[in-house]
């Protein structure tokens, strides 16, 4: 603003001293108060707002986090799933070459003593 004036609207004491002159000479009543009920009310509605704010924001981020455990439960699961039938398979096949291996000796033996 230029100087010597000052903005038409401002805070602070000076601004609640017109505010209350305007009243004044406008013969406008003072509005009234907000009853005690309504701001209970009121308070009590922002305080569910924030809890349900909060406990949204919690869940996501468990959510969020039980699914990227779930994701590595399943692989964990799949590779132990995958060792165990790999190990298995390598159990079969050292009773297939030692059961090769008792019938080969036990050929050998029959043809050496025949």
């Amino acid at each position: 603003p230029l100087s010597g004036t000052r903005p038409r609207f401002c805070s602070g004491p000076s601004a609640r001293w017109r505010l209350r002159a305007t009243r004044r000479r406008t013969g406008a009543p003072p509005p009234d108060p907000p009853p005690a009920a309504a701001m209970t009310s009121l308070l009590a509605a922002e305080a569910v707002g924030a809890a349900t704010a909060a406990a949204r924001g919690a869940f996501n981020y468990n959510r969020a986090n039980f699914m990227f455990d779930a994701g590595m439960r399943w692989a964990r699961f799949n590779t132990g799933y995958g060792q165990a039938m790999g190990q298995v398979s390598q159990y079969r096949e050292d009773i297939r070459d030692l059961t090769e291996f008792t019938v080969t000796k036990a050929d050998t033996y029959h043809t050496v003593g025949t």
